[in-house]
């Protein structure tokens, strides 16, 4: 196994994933759930952006790819770890992916869960 440093987000997300399988059905709804909340008051979004790294565009255009994958892969991505990582960790869309779940592990209350992704994506 790489060094934890050493993994890059497809890596993280299929671990989190293969860690925590009895979540995915739930973590999956929660991102879905937030790229229709951003799609359905994209108005509000970019009236209310205070983000000065990302430019709210960007950030719709992310939340739109991620809300594609998983209605494009549907259940099959709280079934297979792999799946859950590849389509939703990939490239750019990990940035959405690791947001929603960052504030997923508030509303958990999985101790075990905060600590993971806390170990695997937090920067500071």
């Amino acid at each position: 196994m790489k060094a934890l440093e050493k993994l890059n987000n497809v890596e993280k997300g299929r671990l989190l994933a293969g860690w925590f399988p009895e979540l995915l059905p739930e973590l999956v709804d929660t991102i879905k759930g937030t790229q229709q909340y951003l799609a359905t008051h994209e108005t509000e979004v970019r009236e209310q952006w205070d983000n000065g790294f990302f430019k709210p565009n960007f950030w719709l255009r992310l939340a739109a790819d991620v809300g594609r994958a998983i209605d494009t892969n549907g259940k099959k991505l709280a079934k297979s770890p792999r799946l859950f990582a590849d389509e939703l960790f990939d490239g750019y869309n990990a940035l959405f992916t690791i947001d929603c779940i960052d504030k997923y592990k508030f509303a958990v209350q999985n101790v075990k869960f905060t600590q993971a992704v806390r170990l695997l994506f937090d920067r500071g």
